[in-house]
């Protein structure tokens, strides 16, 4: 069993460790913004500028939560399955790099949902909807509301969501998302040191998150989009020596392999934060840990349901994993 998920579980959002089944296909913003058959009270804090959808029911803000997280999870597990191949590869080692990039992307939202939160995309399609079911109830924004990137955190023991825009200053959907989970990771791991773990415990799972949160803030990017900005780098301007010709020498990228094939360990196990294998080294070494964690957790979510055969995570992305080492066998 794994440190890391005892010490976090306390903060899964409060009842998703009970769903079970295959989850409805309606995603958080289409939960709000588009579905008409599930009734919910809406109000705008004007105030606080945000958006609030209150449902009276655990079950459709769990089911959205469930579904995006099972989803991304599923797709970053599928992007990691073959990865230490491709790094190793002198021909596709840039892929390999680009894709372990995207494997964290994925499993990070799938993390923030875990927690009850998300960073979750509404067009113009949405937000015309929740205007014009505002205005049906006699209610109407006083602050800006506009398609983008909105936070939605679960409250009133997972009944209601309150949704609010995120930005950052001439930064994309890519550098906004690294921030807010950044910011969850600093939350969680302060929240640690207080959980139920004993002292010395708690201790060593706040080193490994803080180590972790050190490595995506390097460079100067406090934003936590350290991971971002060096996918730019190999994707759009071809650097790192990981197009052909290739720079990284063969002994190189096995180590990259060896490192980025981690992502199957126990993420206290996984040694981030300490530049192995240099700055590409880090970079997949930070991919592989985001990518464990969300594994252990949902491995985590599915052993503690009541029904660990039925659980929305062992039918979604952990039958990704089991299907990866069929194909492996």
């Amino acid at each position: 069993m794994s440190l890391a998920a005892d010490a976090l579980q306390p903060f899964f959002v409060p009842g998703l460790i009970n769903v079970e089944g295959r989850p409805d296909p309606t995603p958080l913003a289409d939960l709000v913004g588009k579905q008409r058959k599930i009734g919910f009270d809406l109000d705008f804090d004007n105030a606080a500028q945000a958006v609030l959808a209150d449902f009276r029911d655990t079950k459709p803000v769990l089911n959205s939560y469930a579904y995006d997280c099972s989803r991304l999870a599923a797709s970053a597990f599928q992007s990691m399955r073959s990865l230490p191949d491709l790094i190793a590869s002198s021909e596709e080692v840039a892929w390999g790099l680009i894709r372990s990039y995207y494997a964290s992307f994925y499993a990070g939202h799938s993390l923030m949902r875990i927690f009850g939160t998300s960073c979750s995309h509404f067009d113009r399609n949405h937000v015309a909807f929740i205007i014009n079911l505002g205005l049906a109830y006699g209610k109407r924004p006083t602050f800006q509301f506009n398609s983008g990137l909105y936070q939605c955190a679960a409250f009133n023991a997972s009944t209601a969501i309150n949704m609010k825009a995120i930005q950052l200053n001439n930064g994309g959907t890519h550098e906004t998302f690294w921030k807010a989970f950044s910011e969850l990771m600093k939350d969680l791991a302060a929240r640690v040191l207080h959980g139920p773990l004993s002292q010395i415990e708690a201790q060593s799972v706040y080193v490994k998150l803080d180590s972790f949160q050190k490595s995506i803030t390097s460079g100067g990017l406090t934003s936590g989009s350290w991971l971002s900005a060096v996918r730019n780098e190999v994707q759009y301007r071809n650097g790192y020596g990981a197009w052909l010709p290739v720079d990284i020498k063969k002994h190189h990228r096995e180590t990259l392999s060896r490192l980025g094939a981690q992502w199957k360990r126990d993420p206290m196990e996984i040694d981030v934060g300490t530049g192995a294998g240099g700055q590409i080294g880090e970079f997949v070494v930070a991919c592989a840990f985001v990518v464990a964690l969300c594994r252990t957790l949902l491995t985590r979510m599915r052993d503690r349901s009541p029904k660990p055969a039925r659980s929305f995570a062992s039918l979604g992305p952990l039958s990704v994993l089991r299907l990866s080492e069929q194909l492996a066998a």
